[in-house]
């Protein structure tokens, strides 16, 4: 809303000044805080077109559920994350007044109302119910926070309270699924393509999604945006779209509601049948009494009732069967799990005794003999007759005698823990004080828990009661007190997805992409000098649904966002869109504004994994390794020896043996990628990832709503800005962007001379720049071009520190200006380091060539592949005798 949208709004519902004025400055203000996720949780940012800023999420399984109901509820107007802080007063459960800061997660501003909410998950309001009785209440099904609604009341606003309890699943999967047409207000449908899916439609009276996307007839993306914009109707609430054998598709809602009740009263009908399945085990009702089916004979069908059993002519049986004198009994699923329960808690030594009892008391069973007919058989009648008991009794709680046969000798005996409720507790507690980085054996620590109970009156348990105590707390727990949270996350519990959440791996190819970086165990060297270049990091963008590598990049540079960027720049080139959800880790490139603004220009919502929780991506992780396993661990000057560094010689270390060089083996990982890897069958699909891929576009579409063309333009999006992201023109030396001036012809306009506009740098060029002026991107040249152009953004770095060293200045407060600098970058006065960047940023330069879009083997790219004459090592010259510091 605009200025006068929101006044309006207020007047409408006649808020007091001091609610608008609250409400107003929540609209402009910062959020109060930047989300972090605790040891579990996945945050991130979601780019809302409809605030036009990114949300953030604390929890990708509950909060930005809550943003995927507010982004597509037309009820909604505008949604803000983490507004300023409001004070909560309650008492606690010790009835203490309790004041707190609370900062909810979001502030909603509906149609009709606005007000506060926060998402909690329901076993967490489970325990701050407990901890809390004042503050979380439920109330007729229903989570309420009496403190917040209280202060809410004060300016006509509302609070609520959300659980995950409320989430719809199978809504939000299919607003995830549908997002990119939901969002896309563009794209057309024909005429001509409507009129005939709708034809299509309206000439079955059922018909299910699948049959329309297997229709050549039909685009895919046709399809679903008619369903995204109300052309055609499915039930979006309860049917999953990425699952379109199941999906009934109908022209309009009253035709599906028409469907449904038509399909509730034929469901009726058949619950009216009595007809059930004839097999042993299977229970029926006659007379009123319960009998199972023990046998299907030829001629007549066994059954048996409380110990009785009786033979029925399979005519007469079915006849009964049809008169509804005989009727099927659904067998109860909680006796039923009671017995697998039983049965998978004994052990092969009890079922065997069990089997032996039943062949004893089976003539009984079948009524052929009597108790005291069974003699010989080294049993006494009295054990005959409980174990017949004991059968009947089995027989008639769940519906299997056999189950009383089975010995309960292991539950035999007073299993009343000797240690009371609370002390049991006091002892839990201080274990877990004393579990810490010091790890101190248990005799320690039994010995301070003397002195725990001595003080305070306590009984002493026993030592082994007390090792048996300490193992019987979780595992994952003790670790991470005592060894901290990355050997506790070895042995916590699988991740296991039971609940209809969002599938961890997507639904469909582009949906959820991971980032990561390794560093590669393989030894280089230069392509022209021979000398070693160390080691290399290889970075990855994989696709999770389809296991697909979109795009890879390698470098001697650290994992920074320069690499992220480049990965960015080749998923473009090679598919021309990007993913809807990027998954990385908690590395700083991932964090920076650079890297944030980018994501949300092209609305793409980034999930930041747990820290050490290396399973959370595993889907790269698992990658690194395959691809170390079949390429670099069989490449000659591998590093898989150096693990036992102190055996290494000087005859076998790897870098004596290197001779990959970058260029070359960035032509070999373009094979192994894009052709071995990207054809071979995957374990985990049963086909390769380029056969899932294409098979999961036909199904999910090509959605032109995620297209993006890889021209100058996307280039320049590509590329970072400075801190503020402007730049002030001075129309006689242009604009400053770190240390150096840049000037186009542009600046000497009257009407753009002293304004500020948006800038960007390449990082591998330090010689030109990009102006945004008069609405498109300009390119502007440093006054010192000629010194500058092709030398990388480390380099100019390196050489700027070095510089700041010899001057003797503080880094903060130096001034350097571009003359100083371009005159030190000529002159002999280089270090090591700032040579061994220059040649690492020329192995690098046919792989810019590449990912720019050039040939491999382009020679008159002046911006991406440098002139390796020009800083040839022929031309470094030193002047011992007047250099004073020896370089």
């Amino acid at each position: 809303m605009d200025e006068l949208s929101f006044q309006i709004w207020c007047k409408e519902l006649e808020l007091t000044d001091a609610a608008s004025e609250l409400i107003n400055r929540i609209r402009k203000s910062e959020p109060a805080r930047r989300v972090g996720g605790g040891r579990k949780n996945v945050v991130g940012a979601y780019p809302s077109k409809k605030m036009g800023v990114s949300i953030q999420f604390e929890s990708h399984r509950n909060e930005l559920a809550g943003i995927y109901l507010k982004e597509h509820d037309s009820n909604v107007q505008e949604y803000y994350d983490q507004p300023p802080a409001i004070k909560l007063s309650y008492n606690s459960r010790n009835d203490k007044v309790v004041g707190v800061y609370h900062t909810p997660d979001y502030f909603v501003i509906k149609k009709e109302e606005a007000g506060w909410e926060e998402w909690k998950t329901e076993e967490e309001l489970l325990k701050l119910t407990v901890e809390s009785p004042n503050r979380y209440v439920l109330i007729d099904g229903k989570w309420h926070c009496p403190p917040g609604e209280e202060f809410a009341q004060n300016y006509g606003l509302k609070y609520w309270l959300k659980s995950s309890a409320e989430i719809n699943w199978i809504l939000q999967r299919n607003l995830n699924f549908l997002e990119d047409f939901l969002l896309d207000s563009k794209a057309e449908v024909s005429l001509k393509s409507s009129e005939s899916i709708l034809e299509a439609v309206k000439c079955k009276p059922v018909i299910c999604l699948l049959d329309l996307l297997k229709n050549n007839e039909f685009q895919v993306d046709d399809i679903y945006y008619l369903i995204a914009r109300g052309g055609l109707y499915f039930d979006i609430e309860n049917e999953l779209i990425t699952e379109p054998q199941r999906v009934h598709v109908f022209c309009d809602e009253q035709i599906a509601l028409a469907h449904k009740i038509m399909l509730s009263n034929q469901s009726e009908s058949i619950l009216k049948d009595h007809s059930f399945e004839v097999v042993p085990g299977a229970q029926v009702t006659w007379d009123g009494s319960l009998w199972s089916i023990v046998n299907l004979g030829e001629e007549n069908i066994s059954l048996i009732s409380a110990g009785n059993i009786i033979e029925v002519p399979r005519e007469i049986f079915f006849k009964l069967v049809c008169e509804e004198r005989i009727k099927g009994v659904e067998m109860i699923e909680v006796r039923g799990a009671l017995v697998n329960s039983i049965l998978e808690e004994s052990r092969e030594e009890e079922l065997k005794v069990a089997t032996s009892r039943y062949e004893v008391i089976l003539s009984l069973i079948e009524g052929r003999a009597k108790i005291q007919e069974l003699n010989g058989l080294g049993v006494t009648t009295r054990t005959i007759r409980n174990w017949y008991n004991d059968f009947l009794h089995a027989e008639r709680e769940f519906g299997a005698g056999f189950i009383g046969l089975i010995p309960r000798i292991k539950k035999r005996g007073n299993r009343t823990p000797r240690i009371s409720a609370d002390i049991y507790e006091e002892i839990t507690s201080f274990i877990k004080n004393n579990e810490n980085p010091v790890n101190q054996k248990l005799k320690v620590i039994y010995g301070k828990l003397q002195e725990y109970c001595n003080q305070r009156g306590y009984i002493l348990p026993s030592k082994k009661t007390f090792g048996k105590i300490i193992k019987e707390r979780p595992v994952e727990e003790r670790m991470y007190g005592t060894q901290g949270s990355r050997m506790a996350y070895q042995h916590e519990d699988f991740y296991w997805e039971f609940d209809l959440t969002t599938p961890r791996h997507g639904e469909r190819p582009f949906e959820i992409v991971h980032i990561d970086h390794t560093e590669v165990d393989l030894e280089t060297i230069h392509s022209i000098t021979n000398k070693s270049m160390g080691k290399f990091w290889l970075s990855l963008m994989v696709d999770a649904f389809t296991r697909r590598i979109l795009a890879f990049y390698i470098t001697f540079d650290s994992p920074s966002y320069r690499s992220d960027m480049m990965l960015l720049r080749e998923c473009v080139r090679r598919f021309n869109r990007l993913p809807q959800i990027i998954v990385t880790d908690n590395g700083r490139d991932f964090k920076s504004v650079y890297f944030q603004s980018l994501l949300a220009r092209y609305n793409i919502t980034h999930k930041i994994r747990p820290p050490h929780r290396a399973r959370s991506g595993s889907v790269c992780e698992r990658l690194f390794g395959t691809s170390n396993t079949q390429l670099f661990h069989n490449l000659q000057g591998n590093t898989k020896i150096m693990k036992n560094v102190r055996q290494v010689t000087k005859s076998i270390n790897p870098k004596s043996h290197a001779v990959w060089t970058l260029p070359v083996l960035y032509d070999l990982c373009t094979d192994y990628f894009n052709e071995f890897y990207d054809n071979s069958e995957h374990s985990a699909l049963g086909e390769s990832p380029r056969e899932a891929f294409e098979r999961g576009i036909a199904i999910a579409g090509k959605r032109p709503f995620r297209f993006i063309p890889y021209d100058e333009d996307f280039k320049i999006m590509t590329l970072p800005t400075t801190k503020g992201g402007t730049a002030k023109i001075d129309p006689q030396r242009g604009v400053k962007v770190r240390y150096l001036y840049y000037y186009c012809d542009e600046f000497a306009k009257k009407d753009v001379a002293g304004t500020n506009v948006p800038v960007r740098y390449d990082p591998w060029d330090a010689g030109i720049v990009y102006a945004y002026v008069r609405g498109r991107w300009t390119k502007c040249y440093s006054q010192h071009y000629s010194v500058f152009k092709s030398r990388s953004e480390v380099e100019i770095k390196i050489a700027t520190e070095e510089l700041v060293k010899q001057k003797g200045l503080n880094a903060g407060r130096s001034k350097i200006s571009a003359k100083e600098l371009g005159e030190f970058i000529m002159k002999a006065e280089v270090t090591e380091d700032l040579l061994k960047q220059r040649l690492r940023d020329l192995e690098m330069a046919p792989q810019f060539t590449v990912i720019d879009g050039g040939n491999r083997d382009d020679k008159d790219n002046e911006t991406l592949v440098p002139d390796i004459q020009e800083f040839s090592f022929d031309e470094i010259s030193f002047d011992l005798d007047t250099d004073s510091e020896g370089y």
